[in-house]
């Protein structure tokens, strides 16, 4: 079992239960290494802040597939998800490199259909209701996906794609105001 803490104790965990794999071979002439890694996280608990999750009812996995030319410093994702259960899943691919210019990203992000309530609890909700007890008369639903490509370095930056919210309701409760059916 893991456990860490930043000295101010905004970032910590507990009883973390982690496995991790990596599978991989580097050439030294040509400077390319090859890997694929994976992540779990299974049980315990974390806060990242404001952010807390129990990782024995929400697990935590990333997997990522790529390719590093050292001499070149450019990174070929083929693939990287991260999923976090009952919650969301996200998989990118593309390449992160430097240039004269500095480092530039040149990546594909799918984000696909998830329901929305759970997300609201775990960024919105759960983190800022002390603060904002009227988060908690807020009614969201529906699912969201994405479709996104981000392109850039340093200061010039360019997102481009789709973010969808079909079968939404966002409303108060008790009260007479409401959205629904948004697609």
């Amino acid at each position: 079992k893991l456990a860490f803490q930043n000295p101010e104790g905004t970032i910590l965990g507990e009883q973390l239960d982690i496995k991790g794999t990596i599978q991989g071979k580097t050439d030294l002439k040509t400077g390319i290494v090859s890997a694929d890694a994976a992540l779990d996280a299974t049980g315990g608990e974390v806060l990242l802040d404001r952010f807390y999750v129990d990782l024995k009812k929400s697990p935590l996995s990333a997997r990522v597939n790529g390719t590093y030319k050292i001499y070149d410093r450019h990174l070929d994702l083929s693939s990287f998800s991260l999923r976090l259960e009952e919650m969301f899943t996200c998989r990118l691919a593309g390449k992160i490199f430097k240039e004269e210019a500095g480092w530039q990203v040149d990546l594909s992000t799918r984000i696909p259909e998830t329901p929305l309530k759970p997300l609201f609890g775990f960024f919105i909700l759960d983190p800022f209701k002390v603060e904002k007890p009227s988060l908690k008369e807020l009614r969201v639903g529906g699912t969201v996906s994405a479709a996104i490509d981000v392109k850039g370095g340093r200061s010039h930056w360019a997102a481009r794609g789709d973010l969808s919210w079909k079968g939404g309701t966002f409303g108060v409760v008790g009260n007479d105001l409401s959205f629904d059916g948004i697609d």
